[in-house]
């Protein structure tokens, strides 16, 4: 009798014992190491089972036949979702499907380019808190909220450029008077009308005062709200800075993970754990601290690197054991319980509720409703956190490894000095 081909997963579940009949059983023992080749093809997938229902050898077909329809659905689902795979990003025109273990990401920036470059790196703006590399948000809105902060920080554009000694006495006072008064929304005549008004009614308050420094500031603001009066507002550019949208290819799981115990990181990390001095007081067996039995986590790893190691040269021993990089919660999701913490207390919460039902007494109704309270509200954070998942920012150190998938909010002119990955920070 020939039988059907015989999935990896069939091999875990059905060995030589689970069947009575001793044809399939031999079959299953017969087949040894060579069964590692065999797989259910389409073709076979939609074949019309053989066997007579209800038999063992009608329930194996079936069940292989599940088994391989999820293999191919699963494979056809990755190949639709392209480059995005991980994020559920459709794949766009041009895109290649490379599989899993991507990241897709965002960076905000008030300069325009079109590659990354680690060299850049501290001839911007950024205090690169978490570690040297570059940044990149999981969710959107993390990276918006630089890009604008950013862009404020840049400054006002004249005639497309920063203003500089070069920049035409007159034009330089107007526009120091406009430093760091843009509004979201405003345009450059609005936001030169409405400085006008405010220079206007600073000046007459001053004129109504007696002392002679009070008098000297309201020529001030006259004087300003003149040179502001003559500024061409066509000229003036607000910017409004750039977002990119990245591929970085690498596993999440390569990246060192600030947050997490190190007991949960890859073997990459641990190594580098155990090359520390005694100070980190690692145990070897539970990877906590040998005196407080806190476990070390990956914050706790970058800051005993920083007692001997630059920034940058912890990037590179981070790169040079293969982690491409650092992984970190954002400002969104900072200070959230973890999915196993809020699952452990509900079962807690549950036990407690459990047994308060068979006793009786002053305040056990109380008790009880204290009890459901705290159950359903451990319940309320598991399902915040089903339905709003954490997200993380990236610091990579090794610029070849991200593609540049598309570039918008492009707004406002921009100067000649737009460097790649220039502004790198958070």
């Amino acid at each position: 009798m020939d039988y059907p081909p015989l999935s990896e997963l069939d091999r875990a579940a059905m060995t030589p014992e689970t069947f009575v009949n001793p044809a399939v059983s031999s079959f299953l023992g017969s087949l040894g190491a060579a069964a590692k080749k065999f797989t259910m093809t389409p073709g076979q997938i939609m074949t019309k089972n053989p066997y007579p229902v209800g038999s063992e050898e009608y329930d194996y077909f079936e069940n292989t036949r599940s088994k391989a329809m999820q293999d191919f659905s699963g494979d056809a689902a990755l190949a639709t979702m392209g480059t995005g795979a991980i994020a559920g990003v459709p794949l766009r025109a041009g895109e290649q499907a490379l599989g899993a273990g991507l990241i897709r990401a965002y960076h905000g920036s008030p300069h325009e380019f079109d590659k990354f470059d680690i060299r850049r790196i501290g001839s911007g703006e950024g205090a690169q808190v978490y570690s040297h590399g570059l940044y990149f948000g999981q969710a959107e809105e993390t990276a918006k909220t630089y890009r604008d902060a950013l862009a404020r920080r840049q400054g006002l554009l004249y005639e497309g450029k920063s203003v500089d000694q070069d920049t035409p006495y007159f034009v330089r006072s107007a526009m120091e008077w406009l430093k760091d008064t843009a509004r979201p929304g405003d345009t450059p005549k609005s936001l030169i009308d409405r400085r006008i008004l405010q220079l206007q009614d600073h000046a007459q308050f001053m004129r109504g005062m007696k002392s002679r420094a009070d008098q000297q500031a309201a020529t001030m603001y006259d004087n300003a709200v003149k040179n502001l009066q003559g500024l061409d507002p066509d000229k003036v550019s607000i910017p409004k800075g750039h977002m990119y949208e990245v591929n970085i290819h690498a596993d999440p799981k390569q990246l060192l993970d600030w947050d997490a115990p190190i007991s949960e990181q890859g073997e990459a990390v641990k190594s580098i754990a155990r090359g520390q001095p005694g100070g980190m007081m690692i145990d070897p067996k539970t990877w906590d601290t040998r005196y407080t039995a806190q476990p070390i986590t990956g914050s706790d790893l970058i800051a005993a690197l920083r007692e001997k190691n630059t920034p940058e040269e912890i990037a590179g021993i981070l790169k040079g054991e293969g982690i491409p990089g650092v992984q970190y919660l954002d400002q969104f999701s900072r200070g959230r319980n973890s999915r196993q913490t809020i699952l452990d207390n509900i079962e807690k919460t549950q036990r407690s509720l459990d047994a308060a039902r068979w006793l009786s007494g002053p305040g056990v109704i109380t008790r009880r409703a204290d009890l459901q309270r705290e159950l359903e509200g451990w319940r309320t954070q598991l399902r915040d956190l089903e339905t709003n998942p954490p997200t993380r920012n990236y610091v990579v150190n090794d610029d070849q490894i991200i593609e540049i998938v598309r570039r918008y909010g492009l707004a406002g002119l921009l100067g000649t000095g737009a460097l790649a990955g220039g502004e790198n920070r958070q």
